[in-house]
This record gives structure tokens, sequence and C-alpha cells, in this order.
């Protein structure tokens, strides 16, 4: 089990160099999915970086070492799963001549890719999620196994193409859209995940499970299905219940076998139901080979089910393990929502993450019942919908308003049924809406059986995007690859084939699957009630939840807000209170813990704000070098601006201490900085000696920057100072916001020169501390340049700063003008400018100071935005209306133009033109683009 990433550029924006630190970057922010290995690879065209963190099961050796290249060296493979057939693989293979260096599964992966392509995928028995970069074809190929046991994630920009093993590792790239829909939340709600191919994300999405993605040379995506769960759609089966039953266990009986196949020691998970026992059965009784079982239960609960688990390893002579809890459930459901990838409202996160934790002392690998419910018809709501569908079918006149898709998507599966949803988000949003009418819909119009219908159904959405996705996580958390027989390749063609009555009938569900595990189990404990791993009830009922969800969503730094209005989350907690639903308040609590612990701001605000990055990058790319290594040593800083923002994060988790920026009016550079600084204190000095500022009210900055920083999920780290950088009560104020702590990193722009008292930092700056140097995309930056490079000589001669990992400041600053308008002493290009979303309704773009100035003195000159022609009005507003109101309006400061549409719509989607006209010249720009 690993964790995988990589980067495919498009384009020159981000140099190989870069790509290659980026996918380390990601890897390295999920050790716990493979703390054993790690490595990186760039490919010889520079076209692709890939990186793979390892948990070593199979060949624990060097030889497993990924990321692996075929054996020309033309093609690079980074694999996280199991190829549980690789041996019968091999065999094959070698009879056609190939010759294998390793006893890895993953050199057997790609011999397979070699010999057959994307056709090898229909005939692995595995668990994976894998990418093969093949350089003569210039081809990334991605694909993911059949039930999605193995999550992967990607992000398709104009200027590269990325994927990872989790959510959170696309946020580390450069002008990731953080944006969040309320029809994201909304479908969370309903379903506890966000159904696949969508994630809370609106720019990220999820490579369905049996389907594979390619991006060609021409760079064209496409994704094409491999594998379908498609269920039989006879009611009745001709072939006897014994007869089926013996298939059965000889197909588990071989999936179990290769599920064993381990270099690491390896154990199963054990609950007393039918599931997990009959895997535990088949190990001990069919293939007499010695088990370690685990289980947890609770203390002071008569009803754990450890001792149904203890009772059944008694009986199968497995070597038992069971650990009995006392369990804050408020601690560690607060603990599971800040290391979620993704939301998962699935309650059982809590007890399957202690369980995992348990395991992973004594072995690395562990078998699970997965699956059994879906494959099989386990499910009680599958029981009541199936009696109900036949009375309706029989023509009962008491089910007259019966309808197939609306009783199965209801509170039987929703936690969020319509009603309720309704009153919480009044409206429920338009494509949540869709969604789910097309699925009811879709389930109404199936003239299959009932129960396929929904074994098929529950197979696609809520096995991937609940169950497996909680085993996921919370095993990974601990380094435990967790095996799930029961979803190997034969027995999910098998199931497939299954009449319904096969599965259910006369009130009995899992009826094959049962008739196998009547064979070593007795008869008596199949009918007990069915069996996972939960928590009592009682841990987590009224008087432990409604206070907790209480004390997030209604307090004042609740982030809900942004998506759900505070008195519709009122409303809901009041009318817990009189009638409590322990799956609705533990769904809105986790996704409020989530939000405060991961990046995301609402995209409702500017439905269609396109997605892309607030930050200009550099048309000439950035060599870094061995940046990473550098920072390791105290003696170095690095001095970066906005077009490298994406090793702020890098910077900030190294930096000892908070953020320190000290300046006038904080802008973009501001908010950028939040998102890579998450692990520090940002203290910001509002103000600064520029008249202009003057005319800005103190309160409408904080708040706003306040607003931004929300976006960041950084509001409580946020201590905002206000004043003049250069007077003495600043000072004493920036001493009193960082409590006497030590900045580790200092954010200047390039207003201050020489002139500033350079002591004025000496107090507030760590030993060793960074140095970001901001604000030079437009021509003022060159024109201080000679001013900065002072600056930093002087910090050098006060011993502030050692040395810096960058020259050549006036060249250097240079590089990074891609969008500024030529002064108009020059010419004015009709180029596109870089027009970015900034807040509310605000989009800007960098102009130039110059280019907006009838001469030196920096009068402004008067100035027209255009649509379609036609000017834009009202003009010359205030930054707070352009952002809060919109509806056209634009200001022009400091070589920025602010402004919205004249129906606040994204300038990115709408179709329209926009020109500038000052100076009685008018500036086309011929389509303005948002540039990461």
């Amino acid at each position: 089990m690993c964790g995988i990433a990589g980067i495919l550029r498009k384009t020159d924006r981000i140099s190989p160099a870069q790509a290659l630190h980026l996918a380390e970057d990601m890897a390295n922010a999920m050790v716990y999915r493979g703390p054993d290995d790690h490595g990186t690879w760039l490919s010889p065209d520079g076209r692709v970086a890939l990186a793979h963190r390892r948990l070593s099961i199979i060949d624990t050796s060097h030889g497993g070492h990924q990321p692996m290249l075929n054996h020309a060296g033309s093609s690079a493979t980074v694999f996280n799963g199991e190829l549980y057939n690789f041996r019968e693989l091999a065999a094959e293979l070698s009879g056609r001549g190939v010759q294998f260096r390793t006893r890895s599964d993953t050199e057997v992966l790609i011999a397979s890719l070699e010999e057959w392509g994307p056709a090898a995928l229909e005939r692995f028995d595995a668990m994976f999620a894998f990418a093969n970069y093949d350089v003569s074809e210039r081809r990334l190929l991605l694909a993911r196994d059949i039930f999605g046991e193995k999550p992967l994630y990607y992000v398709d920009t104009p200027d590269f193409f990325a994927f990872g093993s989790e959510l959170h590792l696309l946020t580390l790239l450069p002008g990731f859209d953080a944006s969040i829909s309320t029809a994201a939340i909304s479908s969370y709600l309903s379903f506890q995940y966000v159904p696949a191919p969508w994630t809370i994300y609106q720019s990220a999405l999820k490579l369905l499970p049996g389907h594979y993605l390619t991006v060609d040379a021409s760079l064209q995506v496409r994704s094409d299905r491999y594998f379908e769960f498609r269920t039989a759609a006879e009611k009745s089966g001709t072939r006897p219940l014994d007869d089926l039953a013996d298939e059965l266990e000889a197909l588990l009986e071989e999936t179990i076998r290769r599920r064993l196949i381990s270099d690491v020691p390896l154990g199963a998970f054990l609950s007393g139901g039918v599931d997990s026992s009959t895997v535990a059965a088949i190990v001990r009784r069919k293939l007499g080979i010695p088990l370690q079982t685990y289980s947890i239960g609770f203390a002071n609960h008569p009803d754990s089910e450890h001792f149904e688990a203890a009772e059944t390893a008694k009986l199968l002579g497995t070597n038992h393990a069971d650990q009995v809890l006392s369990t804050d459930v408020l601690s560690l459901g607060t603990h599971i929502g800040s290391v979620l990838d993704e939301p998962n409202a699935d309650t059982s996160c809590l007890p399957t993450y202690l369980l995992c934790k348990f395991a992973r002392e004594h072995v690395t690998v562990a078998l699970s019942g997965d699956g059994g419910d879906e494959l099989f018809g386990g499910y009680g709501r599958y029981f009541v919908t199936v009696d109900e569908w036949e009375r309706w079918r029989g023509g009962d006149p008491a089910l007259g308003w019966w309808n197939p898709g609306d009783v199965y998507l209801s509170s039987r599966i929703l936690v969020f049924p319509d009603d309720v949803l309704q009153q919480l988000m009044n409206p429920v949003p338009t494509e949540a809406a869709r969604l789910l009418s097309s699925m009811r819909t879709a389930i109404t119009a199936d003239s299959r059986p009932m129960l396929n219908v929904m074994r098929e159904l529950d197979a696609a959405t809520y096995l991937p995007g609940a169950v497996l996705a909680k085993v996921d996580r919370m095993s990974m958390q601990h380094s435990l690859e967790v095996r799930a027989p029961f979803l190997g390749t034969d027995v999910a063609r098998f199931a497939m084939g299954l009449a319904a009555d096969d599965c259910y009938a006369n009130g009995q569900g899992k009826r094959v699957l049962k008739r196998v595990a009547e064979r070593y189990l007795p008869k008596s404990w199949l009918d007990r009630p069915k069996r996972g791993f939960g928590l009592p009830m009682d841990m987590w009922g009224a008087s432990t939840m409604l206070p907790a969800l209480r004390d997030v969503v209604l307090s004042d730094d609740c982030r809900l807000v942004n998506w759900i209005p505070r008195k519709q989350l009122e409303a809901f907690v009041a009318a817990q209170q009189q009638d409590f639903h322990p799956y609705r308040t533990w769904s809105l609590f986790i996704l409020e813990i989530w939000l405060r612990h991961h990046a995301g701001y609402s995209a409702d605000a500017l439905p269609d704000s396109a997605p892309a990055s607030t930050r200009v990058t550099p048309q000439t790319p950035v060599e870094f070098g061995d940046h990473s290594a550098r920072l390791a040593h105290a003696d170095k800083i690095s001095m970066l601006g906005e077009p490298a923002l994406q090793h702020l994060n890098r910077l900030a988790s190294r930096s000892q201490g908070p953020v320190l920026e000290i300046g006038p009016y904080v802008g973009g550079s501001t908010i950028a900085m939040a998102d890579g600084a998450a692990a520090g204190v940002i203290t910001v000095e509002i103000g600064g000696d520029n008249s202009s500022h003057d005319s800005l009210p103190t309160y409408d900055i904080v708040a706003d920057l306040r607003q931004n920083l929300a976006r960041c999920g950084l509001v409580d780290n946020v201590r905002v100072v206000v004043g003049h950088f250069r007077s003495a009560e600043v000072t004493a104020q920036v001493a009193a916001g960082l409590g006497g702590e030590k900045a580790g990193m200092l954010f200047v722009d390039t207003h201050p020169g020489t002139e500033v008292a350079i002591g004025l930092y000496a107090q507030f700056l760590a030993d060793e501390a960074y140095l970001v140097v901001d604000d030079y995309q437009s021509e003022i930056a060159v024109e201080k340049a000679d001013s900065v490079a002072q600056f930093v000589d002087a910090m050098v001669a006060d011993g502030l700063v050692k040395r810096f990992g960058v020259d050549g400041w006036g060249t250097w600053f240079g590089q990074f003008l891609p969008g500024a308008v030529a002064r108009l002493s020059g010419s004015l290009p009709a180029a596109a400018l870089p027009c970015v979303h900034e807040t509310g309704f605000s989009w800007h773009m960098y102009a130039g100071c110059e280019a907006l100035s009838d001469d030196k003195s920096g009068n402004q000159s008067p100035l027209e935005l255009l649509e379609d022609g036609k000017p834009l009005g009202p003009a010359h507003s205030m930054h707070d209306d352009v952002r809060k109101l919109g509806m056209g309006r634009y200001s022009h400061w400091d070589g920025k133009l602010w402004f919205s549409t004249s129906d606040n719509s994204s300038p990115l989607r709408n179709g329209r033109s926009y020109s500038i006209r000052i100076a009685g010249r008018t500036i086309a720009l011929d389509k303005p683009q948002a540039l990461p």
C-alpha cells in the first residue's frame, strides 16, 4: 500500500524542476501512506514528474522501489495497491518471453501493460490506483480498481494536469482553486460523501472506479470504463442454492489465498458478523492457515460486539486479540474530521480508526469483510424496499403512490432527506436536486428486480463513496493495508450473475453467502442482528452531540455560514432538541470540523468563477535547483515573490515561528501568504505612509481582510495590527501581537527602501528567518528594484539574515512581467491581461501604474472599462463597493484595476469582450484569462 502523486506539464509556466519539487511535496504530505521508502522521477522530456511513498508489503527489498521503470527505461510507473494474481500473470508473461528482475507485483503490472495495454486491467484481481507514463508515446495513463478501494484524485488546468492519492495533496499546487459550491455541501449532507466523479472542491475530480484515464501527446484527456458491476435481470435463478454456494466457496478460497500473500505480518478483522466471520472461517477451516484476528469493544456496554467476535474466534481457532475502550467520541471525531482528506460522515469512521490503530500494533496487513452487503444483498433497507416493491407490482392499493426511486433514495439511505435538506439549505441547489432526480428516475425506469437495482447502485456509489473511503483513510492513517476478498474480480463477476431471489427471499438476505457460512458456523449465529464495527448509540447520543454541534455551528467562527445561512443552522439545532437525529447531527459536526482544517471558500458568490489561481506566474520559469536541500540549512534563506508562491507552503512549514508582514495596505499578497502559511500565525499591519490609504476606512479593511482569510480557514490564527509601519505606535502593536514570539518569516513588498529603519525589524525576527519579497508584478517593481536591493543589503549588514539564494535583482524582477501594460510612451499591446478573481464580485487585472498615468507625477488618467464596447458603471467606485455590490463597478489603484461585470458573471466565461479606454486610446483585452 502506498501513496502516489504526479504532474504533467502543459506549458512552461512551471519548469521541470518545479514540477518535480511539487510532486515530491505532494508525496511527502502523505508519509503515513508509505513510511518505508520514497522516490521521485522526472521524465527525460521534462514533461512528467512522478513521486511515490511506499508501504512495503511484497518484495520489501529495494527491488520494489518506485517510481519503477520498465526494462527499456521508456516508461515509469507509480502504483498504490496490490496485484493479487501477480504470480499467475508473471507465469503467463514468462511464457511469452518476459524476464523479471524482482519479486514485485509492480514489475508484473508494468509488464502486463506493455503486453496488453489497457486491456490488461480486465485481467487484474487487484486493488489499485496507478499512473504510468510512456515516454515514447508521451502518454500518461491513470487507472483505478473495479470498486474504488484505492482513491485517485486529479485536477486539469491550462498549465498542468496533476493527480494524487488524496484530495488535500492537490491544494499544494500553484493556483489550486479551493472553491466549494453549495451543491457539493448539499450532496454531502444527502449521501454522507460527495458522489464521484465530483469532489468537495469544484476544480478537482475523482477517477471513477473501474475506469482508466489517458492524457495523450496532444494533451487530450479521455476517461474509459473497463469494468462495470452490472447485476442480472432475472428475479429467480435456475440453479440450486447449494450449487451456487459450492461455486462461491471455491471462488472465495482462491481469492482469499491470493490475499494471504505477504512478506509482512498479516491478520484479519473479526466483528462477529457474517462477512468477516466467513473470511476467517475459510482461512482457518478451508485453507488450514493460522490466523491472528482483531476486534474492539467498548467498556460498560453489554451489547458490544467484541463478545460475539471472541466467541467466533474461539470456534474457528484463531489467535484472537481484542481491545476494550472507553473513548471520547467528540475528541476522536474532531481529530478524524481534521485528518480526512474529504468529508465523510460515516459514523463508523471512529471504530474503524480505533480498530486499525490496534491491529497495526501487531500486523501490517488485515483482511476485512467489506463489500459483502452490497454484492450479496445484506442491508435491511433492501428487504423493506423489496417487500414493498413486490406488493406494489401486485397492485396493492395501499401503495398506489409508491415509486421505487423516490422510496429508496429517501431517509432509507439519505441522511438528509428532501424535506429536511430543503429546510436547512432553503433552497436545495439546482445541481444537487438534479443529481438526486436523475438517480431516482434511473431506479424507477429500471425493469430489473428491485434488489438487483439497489445492489448495483450501492456498489457504484455508497460502497466507494462512504464505505471504502472510510476504510482506506482510517487504515492509512496508521500505515495499515486492508484487503477485502469479497471485492475480488472473480467474486464480483459471480455476484453480478445472481438472480434477485438468490440474494433475498422469505425475509432472509445474503442467501448464497450464508449458505457458504453455514458450513463453518452455527446456523443460529447467522440470524443474529447485523454486526459491523460501530459505536454504541448512547456514546454519541443527544446529550453528547447536541452541545458539541451547538458549540461549533452557532459560534462566531463557524465556517458553515459561508454556505448555509446562520438562521437556518439555528433552526436546525433547535429542531434537533425536539427530535434528535444522530446521523444528521454527526454529518454537520464532521463537515464543520473539516472546513476548519482545510482550505476552502464559497464558490456561490461568483457562480461562474473560473478554477484559476489568484496569482500571476512568470512567463520565464524560475529554476530553484535543490531548493528543499537549501532550506534545510539554517545559514541560508530564500527570497521568493508571488510567481513562486507555490513554495510558500514549504517555507512556512520550515519557518521557526509565525509570519510577519510589514507594509502598506494589505492586498492579495496576504491572502496568498495565508494559503501557504496555515501552520503559522500571521500578524498583519495595515496602513502605510501612502496618503491614498488614509481615504480607506480602516474597519472596512480589517473586515475585508478577515473575510478573505476566512476563505483559507485561518481566522483563528490571524492577529490584525492596524497602523503605519514607520510609527512607534505600530511597533508596539506588532510586538504585542507577536506576544514575544519571534517571526520565522518576514513578508515585505517592494515599497520599503533604505529610508526605512532596518532596526524596526530586528526585535521581531528569529535568528534564522526567511524573507519573502512581494508586489513586483508591475512596472513599479522594476523601478523599485534597486531600492529593494539596498534594503536587502541593509538587512544582511545588520545581521538580520545571513545570505540569499537569489542575486541580480534588476534582471530577476524583470522576469515577472507577463501581463504588464507598457508605458504610454511605448506601445500598448492588445494582448490579454491577467484577470484573476479577488473576493465577492471583484476581479482584478495587473495593469501597471505607469500605463494608467499621464505623467511621472503619478496622477491618474481618466479611465473607462468597456464591456462589449459600452462603458461600465458606476465608475470609480471604492474597492469595497466593487467587491460587495458588483454590477459593473470598477476602481483603479496601485497599478491594479478592480472591476465587476454588469451581471456579476465571470469575465472568463460569459463570452463578452472587455477593453480599457484611457487617454483617448482603447486597449482591447482579446480574451481575459486567469494565469496560475
